[in-house]
This record gives C-alpha cells, sequence and structure tokens, in this order.
C-alpha cells in the first residue's frame, strides 16, 4: 500500500475518533481532547489524569463519560485505547 494511502487512512482513523471531541471542547471551551490524553498517558488511571490535569477525578470520569457518548468508544477499553492512542499520534504529527 503507498504511504500516501496509509497516510490518509491514519488522518480518516483521527479525524472519526476525535473529531466530535475537539469540535465540543471547540464550542464549549471544553478540555476533552485533552483529558483523553493525560488519561492515556496515565494508563488508564483516572485519579494520576486528575492529578496531571489539576482536576477532581470525578471530572476526570464525567469527562471520559462525554467522550464515550460522543464517540461511542470505551477509553477504559484496551482495543478503543489503541484506536485513541494513534488518533492523537496522528493529529499530533500532522
Amino acid at each position: 500500500m503507498p504511504a500516501a494511502t496509509k497516510s490518509s487512512e491514519a488522518r480518516r482513523l483521527a479525524d472519526e475518533c476525535l473529531d466530535s471531541l475537539s469540535r465540543y471542547d471547540r464550542e464549549r471551551n471544553g478540555q476533552l481532547v485533552r483529558t483523553l490524553r493525560a488519561f492515556l498517558e496515565a494508563d488508564g488511571n483516572h485519579a494520576a489524569a486528575a492529578e496531571k490535569l489539576f482536576v477532581h477525578k470525578n471530572t476526570v470520569k464525567y469527562r471520559l463519560q462525554l467522550i464515550r457518548e460522543l464517540t461511542g468508544l470505551q477509553p477504559e477499553c484496551g482495543r478503543d485505547q489503541l484506536l485513541f492512542r494513534i488518533a492523537l499520534t496522528v493529529r499530533s504529527a500532522g
């Protein structure tokens, strides 16, 4: 598969996983993408993510619930975490 095709597929995956979160953040001055990134960097630990974000762990849990509702993906699920990690990496690179 040509590199351009792989790149466009990766961007499409990132868009599918993150567009609704980015739109929410823009429209409501939210922190969903930032929360997702912190949660994944904390290896799924709510308390560690909360500490990193300087918020209560229930705030992290609430934001993760919003992420589930907006994306249909489960941030606590290993498979979906992998999708989110790929999407965030693609967005960071591009």
